[in-house]
C-alpha cells in the first residue's frame, strides 16, 4: 500500500472513532461490535385526501397531477370562476392573490375541487424515510458535508442518521478492518 493510502485510512479510522465518542460500541448478537453508518434521512409527504392529520395542502392541477404554485394565481381563477358564480364568492376570488388564499377560499365554501376538475385541494402527510439512493457514508461529518453541497436533491428538513451496518457484509469487514488495524505500525 502507498503512503498515502495507510495515511487516508488512518485519518478515517480517526473520524469514525471521533464519530463513536460518548457511547460505547453496541455488540450484535454474535459478541461482535456493531459497526455503525450514516444515511440521509428526510421528511416525505403522501397524499391520501384525508383532512384530519394532515400536515399540509397543496393544490394540484385534476388532469395531469402537478402542484400549482403563487405564479399560476391567474389559472386557478379561471378554473374557478364557474363555481365562484354559483356559489356567489366572485369578489373573495378576486382577492387571492397566494396559493394558500385560494386553499383558504376553497375550504371556507367546502370546495375540495372545481367543477372542472382542475384545481384539486390535496391533503399531505407525512413520514421519515432513508433516502436510499445516496450514501452510505462512513462518518457523520462525511454525511452532513454531502448534504450541504447536495441541499437540493433532498427535501427541507433532510439530515443524516446512523444506521447499522449489516453483520459479514463488505463494508462491515471494511470498517472492522480499517478500526482494528494498527495504522501506525503498516508504514
Amino acid at each position: 500500500m502507498r503512503k498515502q493510502q495507510i495515511e487516508f485510512l488512518k485519518e478515517l479510522r480517526e473520524r469514525i472513532e471521533k464519530d463513536c465518542e460518548g457511547y460505547f460500541p453496541e455488540l450484535d448478537e454474535m459478541g461482535e461490535v456493531e459497526q455503525k453508518a450514516y444515511m440521509i434521512e428526510e421528511l416525505r409527504y403522501y397524499d391520501n385526501s384525508d383532512p384530519e392529520d394532515c400536515v399540509g395542502m397543496i393544490l394540484i392541477d385534476g388532469y395531469d397531477g402537478v402542484e400549482y404554485a403563487d405564479e399560476d394565481i391567474d389559472l386557478m381563477k379561471e378554473q374557478l370562476e364557474e363555481d365562484a358564480e354559483e356559489l356567489g364568492f366572485e369578489g373573495e376570488l378576486a382577492d387571492c392573490k397566494t396559493v394558500d388564499d385560494v386553499i383558504g377560499l376553497m375550504r371556507r365554501h367546502r370546495i375540495e375541487s372545481s367543477k372542472e376538475d382542475r384545481v384539486w385541494i390535496r391533503y399531505l402527510h407525512s413520514y421519515w424515510a432513508i433516502n436510499y439512493d445516496h450514501g452510505p457514508f462512513l462518518t457523520y461529518d462525511e454525511a452532513r458535508r454531502y448534504l450541504a453541497v447536495r441541499r437540493r436533491a433532498f427535501g427541507k428538513f433532510a439530515e443524516p442518521v446512523k444506521v447499522k451496518v449489516p453483520r459479514r457484509t463488505d463494508l462491515a469487514e471494511l470498517l472492522r478492518i480499517v478500526r482494528e488495524t494498527d495504522w501506525e505500525g503498516e508504514q
